[in-house]
């Protein structure tokens, strides 16, 4: 509904929201949140803004801005094509192409996203019929002479060819192209007797896009992932909002805005209710050479008072950066226009190490566009081992939009205000960081960085070496019973127990143990008592056994209940392998702080008390996980890390 007052405001009503444009003034008033636009609305009947008419006119710009915060579908305006589209609509961008070879020419026509299409001839026309809803399509101008006269839309979703006096036959071929569908015609002209011709050289082969000269925005391709999915639902609220819904749903949205305000190509690591790997994520994100990744997720704690945003940045290790410097290598390749290249080689679980500046760099520009918009965490940046974000090949964030764990903020999150809000600051974000990289890419040419293929070499030797420790982890843990807690004599890390001096009965120790802080964000430090162990392997299952026990109030425990230790083992170089029940995973509470807190824990008990142990890798139930609920890389050994402690 829309009405005019005495003053000459007009308001636009829809399901109890509501718009407020004012004359004379570039703002309109959203449930009362005022957001800017380019000009200030005009009553078209006095050509002036002013009241008494009953057309206004408002800029293109009052759709994405204003109208799709209370509208209750999606909304993509699409400016170039004149389209407006209400609701989830198949409309692809369809971009067409024609390339004469002297007797012979080729019809390109991209479809992005991608759609089927079919090609069928009446007399001295083609029809191109796509299976969409519509077309966003930009017909080019097309000399009318030789193969192609002319090509123009017939219905919303169907191209017409015209098609010369010497055409005599055409090949279509369709190939999917990343995220886009190409569709390939060769039009084969008559062959006339009046003048023979010098034999054509033969058509060239398709251009490599990637090769044409073009200008390099910052920003072409932006990959957001929606965290969870499918069976893992991620972490849960009170009042019953699971974090694979909400990731999604606002994935949907900022999707929606990055096109309509940035124009760019965005793309969802899925777009469904499904699970997909964390690998397969990122693949996504490095196969279309996306530019930016941006994970979505909404946290959880043990304290349900813990609130607010935050943002992570990928965190590696000193073996690991150790371990892409050596990894490192070019290799030469074709191309697809003739000639070679060389290209630098990398490891893909760590393509992230060499863009985690320009991560944090983007973790700053969001921060500065979430604040006095979004309730962010006493600490708001942060740097984890985060499992998505280590193989993504270019500047890449995990932002957690706010804890599911307490009440008021689940109600924020599951709101339409709070959600466009968000998606309004993740907006801005991404102009800011486009600006800057353009601003870095001028000062050190076009280009940016080379999404870089998997060192094959390297990594089937480091999958052997995986495999054999796959092999003798089975033996020590299950093959060779005898061995639980020790290692063969000999190594460095087993003090094995006399046989002719018996420990004496109810010794202790003291060992710093860790608990979840009264925050809520972080770890506390405890001094408890423990049973003594004769030799590190004893001594460290006394600890986690004192570390996993349940513990009375106040205190908080950050290991889920019903843990317990299989089996332990140190080895030679002070790696320390936790085995525990499959409750550590099974019965965790999810979000990327709470899991983060529980490893530490494991880890850090170990490494501060211990200092024949350096690094401490868990496995559940003797085996190696991806991740304990779906954030912290598990697959290798963590070192100590007192940043999450008090």
């Amino acid at each position: 509904m829309v009405r005019e007052d005495s003053l000459g405001a007009i308001t636009v009503s829809y399901k109890g929201k509501t718009i407020v444009l004012t004359p004379d003034q570039a703002l309109a008033s959203i449930s009362g949140r005022l957001v800017s636009l380019p000009a200030a609305p005009l009553d078209d009947a006095r050509g002036r803004a002013g009241r008494g008419g009953h057309h206004w006119l408002v800029p293109v710009e009052f759709v994405s801005r204003a109208l799709a915060l209370v509208y209750d579908a999606r909304l993509d305006l699409r400016k170039a094509s004149r389209l407006l589209i209400a609701g989830d609509l198949r409309v692809p961008r369809v971009t067409i192409r024609y390339e004469p070879f002297g007797t012979a020419g080729r019809l390109t026509i991209d479809a992005t996203p991608r759609a089927g299409s079919t090609v069928s001839q009446e007399n001295d026309k083609l029809s191109i019929k796509f299976d969409a809803d519509a077309l966003d399509v930009v017909v080019p101008q097309v000399p009318s002479q030789g193969l192609v006269q002319g090509v123009h839309i017939v219905e919303p979703v169907s191209l017409v060819v015209d098609l010369g006096p010497r055409f005599a036959a055409f090949r279509a071929s369709t190939q999917p192209i990343d995220a886009s569908s190409r569709l390939t015609i060769d039009l084969v002209a008559t062959q006339t007797e009046a003048s023979p011709s010098p034999t054509p050289s033969p058509a060239p082969p398709p251009p490599d896009l990637s090769a044409v000269n073009q200008p390099t925005p910052s920003i072409r391709t932006m990959a957001i992932d929606p965290g969870h999915g499918g069976e893992d639902d991620g972490a849960k609220g009170r009042g019953g909002t699971k974090e694979k819904d909400l990731t999604l749903a606002v994935a949907r949205r900022l999707k929606a805005a990055l096109e309509n305000r940035l124009g760019i190509r965005v793309l969802l690591t899925r777009d469904e209710d499904k699970n997909i790997p964390l690998d397969d994520r990122a693949a996504l994100a490095n196969n279309n050479k996306a530019d930016v990744l941006l994970s979505l997720h909404a946290n959880a704690s043990l304290r349900p008072g813990t609130s607010g945003a935050s943002i992570f940045v990928a965190a590696f290790d000193k073996a690991a950066e150790d371990q892409a410097r050596a990894s490192l290598g070019t290799e030469r390749l074709p191309t697809f226009a003739g000639g070679v290249r060389d290209v630098e080689l990398l490891v893909w679980d760590l393509a992230q190490i060499r863009h985690v500046d320009q991560s944090a760099e983007l973790a700053r520009i969001i921060e500065q566009q979430f604040r006095d918009r979004v309730p962010l965490s006493p600490r708001v940046i942060d740097r984890a081992p985060l499992r998505v974000l280590e193989s993504a090949n270019m500047p890449a964030v995990l932002v957690e939009m706010g804890y599911l764990t307490n009440a008021e903020q689940e109600r924020q999150l599951t709101g339409n205000e709070f959600q466009n809000t968000l998606v309004q600051a993740l907006v801005e974000a991404a102009l800011r960081e486009r600006s800057r990289a353009e601003a870095g890419r001028r000062g050190c040419g076009e280009g940016g960085w080379e999404h870089a293929p998997m060192r094959s070499g390297r990594d089937l030797a480091v999958a052997g070496f995986m495999i054999v420790a796959g092999v003798l982890a089975w033996l020590l843990f299950f093959g060779l019973p005898r061995w639980y807690g020790d290692v063969p004599a000999g190594t460095r890390a087993v003090a094995a127990p006399s046989a002719t001096t018996p420990l004496p009965p109810g010794r202790k120790i003291k060992a710093r143990l860790f608990y979840v802080a009264d925050d809520g964000l972080r770890l506390a430090a405890a001094e408890r008592d423990v049973p003594f162990g004769e030799g590190t392997v004893e001594q460290a299952k006394e600890i986690i056994n004192v570390q996993i026990a349940p513990v009375a109030e106040p205190t908080l425990s950050a290991v889920p209940p019903g843990t317990q230790l299989r089996s332990l083992f140190v080895g030679e170089h002070g790696d320390a392998y936790v085995n525990l029940s499959r409750e550590f995973s099974s019965a965790h509470q999810g979000g990327s702080l709470n899991e983060l807190l529980t490893v530490y824990t494991i880890v850090n008990a170990l490494t501060v008390n211990l200092p024949a142990v350096t690094s401490v890798q868990v496995l559940i139930e003797g085996k190696e996980v991806d991740t304990l609920a779906g954030h912290i890389d598990l697959r290798r050994p963590l070192a100590e890390n007192l940043a999450w402690v008090q």
